[in-house]
C-alpha cells in the first residue's frame, strides 16, 4: 500500500513506543480508519491540568490517578467504570490466591470491555516486588497478562502514575504490549503519543464504530492479518524448496547421476554407487 501521512504518523508513534509482541498492524489501522492527532491540544491539555505542578508550576509527570486519566484524557463513562465483576478474577491453586484486577471498564451491556490494574506510583511492570510476598511473586505485568488469559477477557490496561501500558494476551496465543510514558506524552514532541493512547483508548474506538473499527477488532484483526502474512510467506518458501529440488534432480538428470550420486549413496533411497 501507498506510503501516505496517515501511515507514517503510525509508523512514528509506534517505532517510539516499540511495542513488545504483536499488538497492532498497520493494516488493521487502515482497515479501521484509525488516525492519530498529533496536535490534539485539548487533549494534551486536559493531561496538562492533571498533572501536579512543582514550585515554577512545571508540571510533574505523574498522574494522581489514573481514573481521573480515563474520564478527563481518555473521555470513559465513569458510570461504566468502576469495581470489576465477579467474573473478571481467577485462583491460582499452585499459589493458593486469588488474582483481581483493581477496576473494569464495562460496555453497554454490563460485560466487560477493559480489565485495569492499578499499581503505586514507583511500581516497575516487569519486575516482581522487592518485599517477600506470601503468594505468587509475579511482577504486574505477568499477573495481569494471567488474569487476561484465564478469564477470557483479553484486552487490559496496566496503569501507574508514571506510565500506561495496553496489554493483549489472548488465551492460546502470544501476548503484546505497549508503553506509553506519562513524561514523554506531557511534551510538546510527545503529542504523537499521547495522540496514538488516545485513538487506541478513547471512548470513541471502544464503544463507537463497525466491529472491526474498534480497538478490540483492531487488536484482533492484526493477528489475522500477520497469520495471512506468514501462511503466504510459508507457502513461498516450500514453493522455492520444491523448485530449488527439481533443478538439483534435472540437472543431476542432464549429467547422468554425477551430481547426487555421492550424497544419495550415504542414504540411498532409489539407487547405490553401482548406479552411478
Amino acid at each position: 500500500m501507498a506510503d501516505s501521512p496517515l501511515r507514517r504518523a503510525h509508523q512514528e508513534w509506534i517505532g517510539n513506543v516499540r511495542p513488545e509482541g504483536l499488538l497492532v498492524s498497520l493494516p488493521a489501522l487502515e482497515l479501521a480508519q484509525a488516525a492519530v492527532d498529533r496536535n490534539h491540544t485539548s487533549v494534551h491539555r486536559a493531561l496538562l491540568d492533571l498533572l501536579p505542578r512543582d514550585r515554577q508550576n512545571e508540571p510533574i509527570p505523574a498522574l494522581p490517578g489514573f481514573s481521573q486519566f480515563a474520564e478527563r484524557v481518555l473521555g470513559w463513562p465513569m458510570d461504566l467504570y468502576g469495581a470489576p465483576p465477579e467474573s473478571l478474577h481467577t485462583f491460582l491453586e499452585t499459589y493458593r490466591e486469588d488474582l483481581r484486577p483493581t477496576g473494569a471498564l464495562l460496555d453497554l451491556d454490563g460485560n466487560a470491555l477493559l480489565v485495569v490494574n492499578e499499581v503505586a506510583k514507583g511500581t516497575d511492570f516487569d519486575s516482581p516486588p522487592k518485599h517477600e510476598t506470601h503468594g505468587w511473586n509475579a511482577s504486574p505485568y505477568a499477573r495481569l497478562e494471567r488474569l487476561l488469559r484465564e478469564t477470557g477477557h483479553p484486552v487490559g490496561v496496566l496503569a501507574g502514575p508514571e506510565a500506561i501500558r495496553l496489554v493483549y494476551a489472548p488465551k492460546g496465543e502470544s501476548s503484546a504490549h505497549a508503553t506509553f510514558e506519562v513524561a514523554e506524552m506531557a511534551t510538546v514532541q510527545g503529542r504523537i503519543l499521547l495522540g496514538a493512547l488516545h485513538m487506541l483508548l478513547g471512548v470513541e474506538r471502544l464503544y463507537n464504530g463497525r466491529p472491526h473499527e474498534r480497538l478490540h477488532g483492531i487488536l484482533r484483526k492484526s493477528r489475522e492479518f500477520q497469520n495471512d502474512v506468514s501462511t503466504k510467506l510459508s507457502r513461498q518458501v516450500l514453493e522455492a524448496l520444491y523448485s530449488l529440488l527439481h533443478g538439483f534432480q534435472e540437472t543431476d538428470d542432464y549429467v547422468h547421476g554425477a551430481l547426487l550420486c555421492e550424497t544419495l549413496d550415504k542414504d540411498p533411497p532409489t539407487r547405490s554407487m553401482a548406479d552411478c
